[in-house]
């Protein structure tokens, strides 16, 4: 049997040859062209557009419209397609929320918009979230596709072109395995740079030190890894070489500080309100302790 480690190297350096092998000398395809974009300190992702009354995981309308309300500037959004291969915004797996017992994938675009979360709030599609955000320049659109992933980039840009080209500079697309950096970097050559990218690490097992030398090597600027595979070392090392951290999915003031003081960027939250109340209190936010020790440095508590 392959050790894990060697297999996790292994996988990141067919990554890397990839790149090499495919891409065009004109695409930049060795590594991701720069972005000047970069996440504030203690940011706030607001996961799903954000909860609303209680619920979490909606995509809808009234969350998008109540995070909006509060200025909030950075959401993530679940995409699925329906079955007539629209984007809209609905976390897979779910179905059970809407009435359902079938997958979103075999239902129509005016089928599934007919339906209510949780049987209160209404469903969109991609390009209603689209066109509230032209109304809001200062906010960014985080990605999390839910299925095929170059399918799901295409159709987004294709729809952001559609409302409005300059859309695509506030979208951030979230990758899940190595070998997808260079669909990303195509994406970029042939329909313009977004703000920034993120390597989200749930849907991939490769180790820390595997994940360092990939967004190294393709200049890949965010790393977002969840409660259960944070590792301060492994925030620490992406830090010195200058890629940012961020954690999901985070609810619990006391996690979110303790998160914060060991050198994330920021975090993804269903709590917006919440989390400007931690922020709205700097004393309890410094930044990575100095001098901790390896064991001093176990990860917070469940949020």
């Amino acid at each position: 049997m392959i050790d894990a480690r060697i297999s996790d190297r292994l996988l990141v350096a067919f990554a890397l040859l990839l790149g090499l092998a495919c891409g065009a000398p004109d695409r930049e395809t060795d590594h991701l062209a720069p972005h000047d974009f970069r996440f504030p300190q203690n940011a706030l992702v607001v996961h799903a557009l954000g909860g609303i009354k209680g619920m979490n995981y909606s995509n809808s309308l009234e969350a998008l419209e109540s995070t909006l309300a509060r200025d909030g500037r950075f959401l993530e959004v679940d995409l699925s397609f329906t079955a007539d291969g629209d984007l809209v915004c609905f976390h897979t797996k779910h179905e059970k929320h809407l009435g359902l017992d079938t997958p979103v994938t075999e239902i129509g675009t005016s089928d599934f918009l007919s339906h209510r979360y949780a049987a209160r709030f209404t469903l969109i599609d991609l390009e209603t979230l689209l066109r509230k955000l032209v109304d809001h320049p200062d906010t960014y659109l985080v990605t999390d596709c839910k299925h095929d992933f170059n399918l799901c980039m295409e159709k987004t840009l294709s729809v952001a072109e559609s409302v409005d080209p300059a859309l695509i500079g506030r979208i951030i697309p979230q990758f899940y395995k190595p070998e997808q950096w260079l669909d990303v970097a195509h994406m970029e050559a042939d329909r313009g740079s977004f703000a920034t990218v993120i390597f989200t690490l749930y849907r991939t097992k490769i180790d820390d030190d595997a994940v360092v030398d990939l967004v190294e090597n393709r200049r890949i600027p965010v790393v977002t890894m969840s409660r259960k595979r944070f590792n301060p070392d492994l925030v620490a090392n992406l830090a010195v070489i200058g890629v940012d951290s961020l954690v999901h999915t985070v609810n619990q003031p006391p996690a979110m500080i303790a998160y914060v003081n060991q050198g994330v960027r920021g975090l993804y939250s269903d709590l917006f309100v919440q989390w400007n109340e931690v922020v709205a209190a700097p004393a309890t936010i410094n930044g990575p302790p100095k001098g901790r020790s390896q064991d001093a440095a176990a990860g917070p508590p469940p949020g």
